[in-house]
């Protein structure tokens, strides 16, 4: 079974769903030393599959796959869908400006829970090293197959209470994540509040907890910063945001430029998703920032289309840019480049 001790940098890519994360950004982190990930999140069984497959053929190092557990029925209000009808309507005038239609809230507790078995199948017949879930614990019994089958389990999580909550489920591992990350926050319901802890301080409360091994993640740009994550206690650091320019990232070209030439502040937002994420700051999570209800995905599928129609177009101001904080600076490059610029701190200690 896979063991962080095993790699030559303590360094995970972070998975990065909705086509970012690429098999060969996972391929080329592993081969790189470090142990990267394909993103299950959004993905069909199918089409995590392939991903699988083509990530093997790419390398045979270990790398992980990610995914999403599925929302429940009790994490969303009782009045969703009047909710969701009242924010689609606030949209209408983006839709007119950008000429796409709105999509459709359609995901179920039920369609979700089947989509999620699925993946979970497709995980135990191709025999992934490392499984992680965001947005909540898997229940013991899923976590003992999947270690059967040969993987190891980790959980992301955002606060102490949360761990504690996955070391009884039996997970391996756990993935902290700060509140600089990008990205959505893995927060277990959709409606929970925000961590505002620093991750080192975020770590030290979770180790008085908890005995597991962490992977710190969320806002780390420098080898320095590796260094201090890891004298704090934790096994490996994950990393997101450095590897948004890298050559084999599924970055959007609209996504790619932003990145490069705007400097402006991130913000945690609903905006998009109804789930808690850190953008770049546009004139989309300016408007939507206090009306986007708390609900996920139903927020997430009505303004999908919108988003995909804005990055097609470059229309940057009304699309996502998912970063952590801080973005600016970062390097193009091949994945491999990226991680050795992170080495020289990690490896000091052995000078």
């Amino acid at each position: 079974m896979f063991s962080f001790s095993s790699l030559e940098l303590p360094i995970v890519g972070a998975p990065m769903a909705g086509g970012v994360s690429t098999p060969e950004l996972a391929a080329a982190v592993s081969a790189a030393g470090g142990l990267g990930f394909v993103a299950g999140g959004y993905l069909s069984a199918e089409s995590l599959a392939e991903q699988i497959q083509k990530t093997k053929a790419l390398t045979d190092l270990p790398f992980g796959v990610n995914l999403f557990m599925p929302v429940t029925d009790e994490q969303l209000p009782s009045d969703a869908d009047k909710q969701l009808t009242e924010f689609a309507t606030a949209l209408d005038s983006v839709s007119q400006q950008l000429g796409a239609e709105l999509g459709e809230a359609k995901a179920s507790a039920e369609s979700e829970a089947r989509v999620f078995d699925e993946l979970i199948q497709v995980c135990v017949s191709q025999t992934v090293a490392v499984v992680t879930f965001t947005f909540g614990c898997p229940p013991t019994e899923l976590v003992r197959r999947l270690k059967d089958s040969g993987s190891l389990v980790g959980v992301t999580v955002t606060k102490p209470e949360d761990a504690v909550v996955a070391a009884q489920a039996g997970a391996d591992f756990l993935c902290v994540q700060g509140p600089a990350a990008g990205g959505h926050q893995s927060t277990f319901s959709v409606s929970d509040e925000l961590n505002q802890l620093p991750l080192l301080q975020l770590i030290e409360q979770i180790r008085s907890v908890c005995s597991l091994p962490l992977i710190a993640a969320g806002g780390i740009r420098t080898g320095a910063q590796v260094r201090e994550l890891l004298d704090a206690g934790a096994v490996a650091v994950q990393i997101g945001t450095p590897l948004l320019l890298a050559d084999e990232a599924g970055t959007s070209a609209t996504q790619r430029e932003v990145l490069q030439s705007l400097e402006r502040e991130t913000v945690l937002t609903r905006a998009f998703t109804g789930r808690f994420a850190r953008a770049i700051k546009n004139s989309w999570a300016e408007r939507y920032h206090e009306t986007a209800p708390a609900i996920y995905p139903g927020v997430h599928e009505i303004t999908a289309p919108l988003r995909r129609a804005a990055a097609s177009t470059g229309a940057h101001e009304w699309t996502h840019i998912w970063a952590g904080e801080p973005y600016t600076g970062l390097a193009a490059g091949p994945a491999a480049k990226i991680l050795r610029q992170l080495a020289p701190a990690v490896n000091a200690e052995t000078d």
